[in-house]
């Protein structure tokens, strides 16, 4: 499903970029004045939007892990660890029974 996600993701933005490809943005950081095609903004905009969500995601879901294995810590030697044989027969099914 990520997959699929993703690459309408990448059509949709092919599909808008191939029309817009042009230079007629201009971007300035102070007295500087940097000509750039549509598409790369929109790129930057999207990632500079997008890392930081999925840094935040990523920290969050580390945190949890930590909470989760500190909360199943205690429980650990109250679980049983299954006990194996080395005795461990084959069943027969006689013929015309399965």
């Amino acid at each position: 499903m990520r997959l699929i996600l993703l690459g309408a993701a990448l059509a949709a933005f092919v599909l808008f970029a191939v029309p817009n490809w042009g230079y007629p943005a201009t971007v300035g950081f102070g007295a500087t004045v940097v000509t750039m095609p549509v598409p790369l903004i929109v790129l930057a905009a999207f990632l500079a939007g997008a890392l930081p969500m999925y840094l935040a995601h990523r920290v969050s879901r580390a945190r949890w892990s930590r909470r989760l294995a500190r909360a199943e810590a205690p429980l650990a030697p109250m679980i049983a660890p299954p006990v194996l044989t080395s005795e461990a027969q084959p069943t027969v099914v006689p013929p015309g029974y399965g």
